[in-house]
């Protein structure tokens, strides 16, 4: 008489290979699960990192996810990580001061958009989504009442301008300065571009007085 708790003569070692398979399968998924936390971690401090996935895929072959991390369960690409910066001037800028050169920003206060202290050149990173809004304002000083100053934003890698114009002119009280004027433009970049506060056109320009007067801020804004 068969027992029931056996199925037919291979009953048991069908029963065991059976509980063994359970077991090793269970001890997968708990080394999976633990592998996927190690590396969750290991993204969630980097915040960005490039990942290279092989599995499934022909010898030779490789499928890469660029810049892509984890927060709090989602995976989100570095794109869409708020970029800005807050630049400012150490000093007054007394050389350089005709059109070609470039306003001297070389303090980075805040942000986390990479920035040149001695090319005083932004980089915006672009894909031809991300949108930035870029305001600067600059005070001026000149050598009599006939001085002026015209200053873009200038895109250094396609060699453009891609705002208006800040213009202005000396006043006749004092040193001769001129008004603080401010411009702002939005730029979507289809690449990375590196950009700087160009002098377009000056007369009688004596200093940029930075200190306490100057700021350059730039913030992606989708």
């Amino acid at each position: 008489m068969s027992s029931p708790f056996f199925c037919g003569k291979r009953g048991p070692m069908k029963k065991t290979l059976l509980i063994l398979g359970i077991i090793a399968v269970m001890f997968c998924i708990t080394t999976n699960a633990e592998s996927f936390k190690a590396a969750k971690k290991d993204v969630d401090e980097t915040f960005e990192k490039n990942l290279t996935v092989t599995d499934n895929l022909s010898i030779g072959e490789s499928l890469t996810v660029s810049e892509t991390i984890f927060v709090e369960g989602d995976i989100y690409t570095a794109g869409d990580i708020k970029r800005f910066a807050y630049i400012t001037m150490s000093g007054y800028q007394t050389t350089n001061l005709t059109a070609g050169n470039e306003v001297e920003f070389d303090t980075l206060v805040e942000g986390n958009l990479p920035f040149n202290a001695t090319t005083h050149r932004l980089t915006l990173y672009g894909n031809g989504e991300k949108a930035y809004r870029i305001t600067f304002s600059i005070f001026f000083n000149y050598s009599g009442v006939n001085g002026y100053i015209q200053a873009r934003v200038y895109d250094a890698t396609n060699s453009n301008f891609i705002s208006s114009n800040l213009w202005q002119r000396a006043e006749s009280a004092g040193q001769h300065q001129s008004g603080i004027s401010t411009v702002s433009c939005i730029v979507i970049p289809s690449t990375d571009i590196d950009i700087e506060i160009h002098i377009t056109l000056s007369n009688l320009l004596t200093e940029i007085r930075g200190i306490d007067w100057d700021y350059w801020i730039v913030e992606s804004i989708n």
